[in-house]
């Protein structure tokens, strides 16, 4: 039982190690105006995921401003094979169009689970555990929002440019080269002066392993009040935004599985040194538990004993009972003094000062003492035949004793 209990400590503790270590997330990439690929680093990889979103906001009375003011998007996966090596799993999640200016960034959360048991009808799952959490900025006014690499051609990187903005017209974008530089102008014009602000994606192209930076341009011309079909007139063109990027291929991902298990591997054998200390500890609790449990035992016998000898007892003053009921239905008692004329008993030695025997008693019956000025003093149940009566508490003096239809007369000393 102990080795079963350290081998399944062991193993929740290497999970965590393996976790902490190794398992990550990698990239985030835009795929759409609200669509994101999440990247992660996974044991075993994933069957299936869930992709959980809340509006979390914490509002300061006092001041009147918020304290948290974030959108949360959980990614709930459920571990394939815990035991095989690491994946890199891609996971969709598209954000609610819906918090579309309420919000500054998304938390964006990989947490995991495995099957611990159960049958295939009816599965037994761990907790989710978390991975990792990265923020995204989300569109928040008139911005280029986020520039991601899409694509790798034999002689182009293609990038996606998500802006935000109100001006959703026509647009056309413009490369010109400035010494080891580029600048890419994306010239946009309005098509509606009510429009509202809304996320738009275009596409850029940029020589690969060409230019040291690229900076992108956003720039747009607005409808005039004066404008018309017939006769357009617009605002001059004006840098709405701009950002810089580098335009190189990125490194691949590489996970060093070797030195992931041997840093698992070194934990492991430290905790399984921690684990053998607190196997000797428990040895020592088990030895006194052991101990303990034998005086228990001993104790439970004494107990038992006791409880035997007791019940004897019970029997013992069963059987009186029983004899005085007897006694109460074969004599008479008044409580006063009442000597009839009858048979005497024989009584000896008399005086006496201790042991009083009473012989030749025909029937069980119960028996009163009385003083000369006829109060009771003694009641004592007699058996059949001859009885020993302790009278040593009993005053000097002389005392009748009667049974109904029998009495008799003795000395105390």
């Amino acid at each position: 039982m102990k080795k079963i209990l350290l081998l399944l400590l062991l193993f929740a503790i290497t999970a965590q190690i393996q976790a902490q270590n190794c398992e990550q997330i990698n990239d985030i990439q835009l795929k759409g105006s609200w669509m994101f690929v999440v990247y992660t680093t996974i044991l075993g990889g994933i069957d299936e995921y869930t992709v959980e979103q809340e509006h979390i906001v914490e509002y300061d009375f006092e001041t009147g401003e918020h304290r948290r003011n974030d959108y949360c998007v959980n990614i709930l996966c459920t571990q394939k094979n815990p035991t095989s090596s690491y994946c890199q799993v891609p996971t969709t999640i598209i954000l609610d169009d819906g918090f579309r200016g309420m919000c500054e960034k998304a938390i964006v959360s990989v947490k995991v689970r495995s099957k611990t048991g159960g049958t295939e009808e009816n599965p037994i799952f761990s907790d989710y555990r978390l991975i990792d959490s990265k923020d995204i900025p989300l569109p928040y006014g008139h911005l280029i929002f986020w520039i991601q690499l899409q694509e790798i051609t034999e002689d182009s990187l293609l990038y996606d440019v998500l802006l935000t903005t109100s001006i959703i017209g026509e647009w056309t974008v413009e490369y010109e080269e400035d010494g080891s530089n580029i600048n890419v102008n994306i010239l946009a014009t309005e098509t509606d002066r009510l429009a509202c602000i809304c996320p738009f994606l275009t596409k850029i192209s940029i020589k690969k392993d060409t230019y040291e930076k690229a900076i992108i341009s956003f720039k747009g011309r607005r409808r005039t009040i004066d404008w018309t079909p017939e006769n357009p007139i617009f605002t001059d063109s004006g840098v709405i935004d701009s950002k810089e990027i580098v335009p190189k291929v990125p490194e691949e991902i590489v996970i060093d599985d070797c030195a992931c298990l041997s840093n698992q591997l070194n934990i492991a054998n430290s905790t399984i040194s921690t684990l053998q200390g607190q196997n000797t500890d428990l040895s020592s609790l088990l030895s006194a538990a052991n101990e303990t449990i034998t005086t228990l035992q001993d104790d439970l016998n004494t107990a038992n004993s006791a409880v035997s000898t007791l019940q004897t007892q019970v029997n013992t003053l069963t059987n009186e009972i029983n004899a005085l009921q007897a006694a109460l239905e074969n004599c008479s008692q008044t409580g006063t003094l009442a000597v009839k004329a009858g048979n005497m008993l024989s009584i000896y030695p008399n005086p006496a000062s201790g042991i009083l025997t009473i012989v030749d008693v025909p029937v069980a019956c119960v028996a009163t003492v009385y003083d000369l000025s006829g109060r009771i003093v003694m009641t004592f149940a007699l058996q059949a035949g001859a009885n020993n009566v302790n009278i040593s508490s009993l005053p000097a003096g002389t005392y009748t004793l009667t049974t109904g239809n029998y009495n008799g007369k003795f000395i105390k000393e």
